[in-house]
């Protein structure tokens, strides 16, 4: 495990002894999250679960996995087996009589595996893992589209802020050209005077332009994710709300994550799962060369009719069989050996993965947890930026008012009003993509609150 501050650590042994019941609970992150001051965000995302492709295609892998069950299960369950037939024979010989033998013959037959050292439970077991897994990677896929989708809709918000003030931007270096246009032709401006205005002109439009069609494509980008048919530019608002940051709530889950060390994560219950599974694969493997109990019972009719020349005879055989066997595989040439080292290394293999999981996923939590409360100060000190350009502003339009200030010093201002509210907004968005990200990496999304609760919370 990382290096944990020290002054988490009393905060940690606290937590520790919590219930897990309260544990449990969202009471450190409801109220926080994007999607509460954004309700066009929140349809978007219970919208995903359903119409996204990404969820779309791993739906049918857990339906796959739900028909695996029933794979598994079917060594537990007898075969039955039929079969009817009707023919007719005709016979004779050389200076005797000829004959002909014609019936209608069935029979039913039913096997039932008795014993066979626990091999059919623990496959059937293996098929429902194989389930929970597909589940559990089902959550997670939708916890990472959360996730994506949230930052992705931020990056709209911005795109839709740099188009705002590139076409002020825009229309203010138009109305300047236009100005020195018309002093050109009374003569008070030179030809080569306009050259770089010119020049400045079609950069701004081309810039806005180019902006514009950023934004389109983004847009395109962003319906396809979330399974949209499109997205319009009045579905996107033009701010990002402040986060609210609380330095004890990210502590809190900080240490949730340190002391389980992980393993209420989805992934983590993967590695758990297919851990177990190959425990499993190994109980099979090893009773491969043991002999196995089968009991078998079958029923047959046949009825045969018998014409000779002068006679016919006709003959209806009932016969119940029933038997318990035993099969027993001596020797299969080493494979059951190596499907016990194949198990156990399998096991091994994934040991060693959850274990790197681990570690790496608490090092990243510890990392996420620093660059939130990075985030936030730069968030908080954004705000004062904005809280000073508000004054810069509202006094250029004071001085507008009362003929001490031109227009184009009014334009200035909000030409830098609105460059400062860019920087405002973006840093919003970067404090809440890292709560976010820090959140979901310790399992606490709030968006996995519209899966079943199985997929989620149902441990191996």
């Amino acid at each position: 495990m990382s290096v944990y501050p020290r002054f988490h650590a009393a905060l940690l042994v606290i937590f520790l002894l919590l219930p897990r019941a309260i544990r449990a609970q969202d009471q450190f992150v409801d109220g926080t999250m994007p999607e509460d001051q954004l309700p066009g965000l929140k349809a978007i995302l219970t919208n995903a679960l359903r119409q996204s492709p990404e969820m779309i295609r791993n739906e049918i892998i857990v339906a796959e996995g739900e028909a695996g069950v029933y794979s598994s299960d079917h060594s537990l369950w007898p075969s039955v087996n039929g079969g009817a037939q009707y023919g007719t024979n005709r016979s004779s010989t050389t200076g005797g009589a000829a004959s002909t033998q014609s019936g209608f013959f069935y029979n039913v037959g039913l096997n039932q595996p008795i014993f066979q050292w626990g091999a059919l439970i623990n496959q059937s077991r293996i098929g429902r893992i194989k389930l929970l897994v597909n589940e559990k990677q089902y959550a997670d896929a939708y916890r990472q589209l959360a996730v994506s989708l949230r930052e992705q809709y931020f990056s709209l918000i911005l795109k839709e802020v740099a188009i705002r003030n590139a076409r002020f931007s825009n229309t203010i270096t138009q109305g300047e050209l236009d100005v020195l246009e018309q002093r050109r032709k009374s003569g008070a401006v030179s030809e080569a005077e306009l050259i770089l205005p010119r020049l400045n002109a079609e950069d701004s439009s081309l810039s806005l332009e180019q902006n514009e069609e950023s934004l389109e494509n983004a847009k395109i980008a962003f319906a396809h994710l979330a399974g949209l048919k499109r997205i319009n530019d009045s579905d996107i608002p033009l701010a990002i709300p402040k986060g609210a940051y609380d330095k004890s709530k990210t502590n809190v889950l900080l240490a949730s994550l340190l002391g389980s060390q992980a393993h209420d994560t989805l992934q983590s219950q993967v590695y758990r799962l297919e851990i177990r599974q190959d425990d499993l694969d190994y109980k099979i493997a090893k009773v491969g060369l043991l002999p196995k109990l089968n009991l078998g019972a079958g029923y047959s009719v046949e009825n045969e009719t018998t014409a000779f020349n002068t006679t016919i005879e006709q003959t209806v055989i009932n016969q119940l069989t029933y038997n318990l066997n035993v099969s027993w595989s001596i020797f299969d040439g080493f494979a059951t050996k190596g499907a016990k080292l194949s198990a156990l290394a399998s096991k091994r293999l994934d040991e060693r993965l959850f274990k790197t999981y681990v570690d790496t996923t608490e090092q990243q939590a510890q990392h996420l947890a620093r660059m939130v409360d990075i985030a936030a100060r730069y968030q908080d000190l954004a705000d004062r930026r904005m809280d000073q350009q508000d004054g810069s502003l509202r006094e250029a339009t004071a001085e507008l008012k009362r003929g001490i200030a031109a227009q184009n010093v009014v334009d200035a201002a909000q030409q830098a009003w609105y460059a400062v509210d860019y920087g405002r907004t973006s840093a919003h968005s970067d404090y809440l993509s890292a709560w976010i990200e820090f959140v979901s990496l310790v399992g606490r999304d709030p968006a996995l609150n519209n899966l079943p609760p199985r997929y989620v919370r149902e441990t191996p």
